[in-house]
């Protein structure tokens, strides 16, 4: 045998060695995990298959858009929260005294007025990017038909009084897209409506 061929031949043993000690360490790994978890967790190898998994079953949502980014419930704000991936983009939506839905997180405005004692326009005075749900769903529609992706969207209502206006205007936005099961590019979820309002004025 060359010298050439007998270390071929040594590199080739030595990766076998390598190869058979890496599977005996991820079988004494696995059958640590089976003992610590009484058998649970058969699928999880080694720590990169644990973290993978965790990582799988982890959600990312934009409070309020990404609101490190921009004003939080803004357009911009919701539009760099699906730009960076965001699973689901949490917003809130309230009353003005118009009975306009704004999305708008606080019960007063800047100057300390009830948001609900006031129009939509004076609202928008004082911050001006503020923008109506129907609005903001149909940013969001659009933002998300560009990425290609699927955002979930979390609506905190700011009230049961406006849970039948904002289902309303789901309907509304729903009929006007065709989006027969609110997931075409959204799947929306509201804070305080039950499953019986939800299908009774969307379906």
């Amino acid at each position: 045998m060359s010298m050439g061929a007998a270390s071929t031949r040594c590199n080739q043993l030595r990766e076998r060695q390598r190869k058979r000690a890496k599977e005996r360490r991820q079988s004494r790994r696995r059958q640590r995990a089976r003992s610590s978890s009484g058998g649970s967790l058969e699928s999880v190898a080694t720590t990169e298959d644990a973290v993978a998994a965790i990582e799988q079953q982890t959600i990312v949502i934009g409070h309020r858009g990404a609101a490190a980014y921009a004003e939080h419930n803004s357009l911009a704000s919701f539009s760099r929260a699906i730009e960076l991936g965001a699973d689901m983009i949490e917003l809130d939506v309230r009353v003005t005294g118009d009975g306009q839905l704004a999305v708008f997180h606080d019960s007063h405005d800047r100057q300390g007025r009830r948001v609900d004692g006031m129009p939509l326009s004076e609202l928008q005075r004082v911050h001006p990017a503020t923008r109506t749900f129907e609005e903001v769903l149909e940013h969001i529609h659009r933002c998300c038909v560009k990425a290609g992706t699927k955002t979930k969207v979390y609506v905190d209502l700011k009230g049961r009084a406006i849970v039948k206006p904002t289902l309303v205007c789901l309907s509304a936005f729903v009929k006007r897209r065709y989006v027969v099961d609110l997931a075409s590019s959204l799947l929306i979820y509201l804070s305080e409506a039950s499953p019986n309002e939800s299908r009774n004025l969307i379906s």
